[in-house]
């Protein structure tokens, strides 16, 4: 796959209602793959996503699936959807999982602490499974001089744990005031990081 397309930039209807034609505009605008996520498919059919994929000549890139790691109840489900997702993605052919977590303001180190802790343990399912963690990340992991993308790197297993950055902080701006997609997202936290990813 040379390109692929995250298909939130289409409506929750479009996804349920005609997903074939979803599928069928991103192959005509050009595109190899999807990233989509998890709770935009049926996990229990992935033979049926398969053929429609095949059907349109896209893969799936990575299944999308977020939540607040902060939250202990929250941490327990997502642990255990992760084992369907990457089954699934295993299934489908998906290289990758993708995860992003929520804001909380006042995010403690025990918070990060649990976050890093989750984060490992999926990281081990999606391997378990044939896939790989893909840690996304949003503005508030950046804000703070990186604070919780810092902690997140020094306390994940890179085993484990990849980071998949699409915002990082502008040349022009301040750290954790203006963000802004860059084409080459991990150029502003390499400089910081002694992270070889």
């Amino acid at each position: 796959m040379k390109i692929g397309i995250q298909t939130n930039i289409w409506s929750q209807e479009r996804h349920e209602k005609d997903l074939d034609g979803l599928l069928r505009d991103a192959r005509a605008a050009g595109f190899d793959g999807i990233e989509i996520g998890a709770h935009r498919v049926d996990l229990t059919q992935p033979d049926a996503l398969r053929a429609r994929l095949a059907q349109h000549g896209l893969q799936v890139s990575a299944l999308h699936i977020h939540g607040d790691l902060a939250d202990a109840d929250q941490a327990i489900a997502l642990a255990a959807r992760a084992q369907v997702v990457s089954a699934f993605a295993r299934h489908i052919g998906a290289p990758y999982v993708a995860l992003s977590g929520k804001p909380r303001e006042h995010k403690s180190d025990d918070d990060l602490a649990r976050e890093a802790q989750l984060l490992n343990h999926i990281g081990y399912v999606c391997s378990a499974n044939g896939a790989r963690l893909l840690y996304h990340n949003h503005y508030w992991e950046i804000e703070n001089d990186y604070r919780e993308l810092r902690y997140l790197v020094e306390h994940t297993d890179a085993a484990r744990v990849s980071l998949l950055l699409p915002y990082a902080p502008s040349d022009r701006s301040h750290p954790g005031i203006g963000t802004e997609r860059l084409a080459d997202p991990e150029r502003a936290f390499l400089r910081k990081s002694e992270r070889g990813w």
